[in-house]
């Protein structure tokens, strides 16, 4: 009777440790994620701003801000 005891314990614990593993997998999987997300932010957050328009008191016309291939600004006004 003990062996049959035995078996019917093992086999009640094991779906347990099935469970309590992809709980773990789970979470360390979300745990990456969060991870990547906050590393991206992080790499992105000090590049400038390359489009758009911002007014500027004290410019009387239009001014035009051109990047080249490596990068290096060209301001193009009329004054």
């Amino acid at each position: 009777m003990s062996t049959n005891f035995a078996l019917r314990e093992e086999a009640a614990s094991r779906p347990r440790v099935w469970r309590w593993l992809r709980l773990s997998l789970l979470a360390l999987l979300a745990i990456a994620i969060g991870l990547v997300a906050w590393g991206l932010s992080i790499v992105h957050s000090p590049l400038p701003r390359l489009d758009g328009s911002v007014s500027v008191e004290g410019i009387s016309g239009p001014v035009s801000i051109t990047r080249d291939g490596h990068g290096i600004p060209t301001i193009e006004a009329p004054t």
